[in-house]
């Protein structure tokens, strides 16, 4: 990763707020396998990264050699949302479990 670009990153999104934000979209299970997890935790991430990629290449601009960002036009919450609506859309959700009988 760019240097330049990793400490713009830390100004805009301390280490503090990203681990507050990765508890937003993290995937809550019972699964014990670690690999499993780990898969998870690494999504979370991804998705934060990606969020943040878009706030800074779109939703901000250059304002006298500092960066104003626009954050709350396109929240992670809603990012989140389009995510799961579109999971939804291509897979069938399963809104009742039949258990056999007996």
């Amino acid at each position: 990763m760019n240097t330049r670009f990793s400490a713009i990153l830390l100004k805009f999104c301390p280490l503090k707020y990203y681990c507050r934000i990765v508890h937003q979209c993290r995937i809550k299970t019972t699964i014990k396998n670690p690999v499993i997890r780990l898969l998870f935790v690494s999504l979370a991430f991804l998705i934060i990264n990606i969020w943040i990629y878009l706030v800074w290449h779109y939703l901000s601009r250059l304002k006298r050699s500092s960066r104003q960002v626009f954050s709350h036009l396109f929240t992670l919450k809603q990012m989140l949302e389009f995510l799961r609506q579109a999971v939804d859309r291509n897979y069938d959700i399963a809104c009742e479990v039949c258990l056999p009988s007996g």
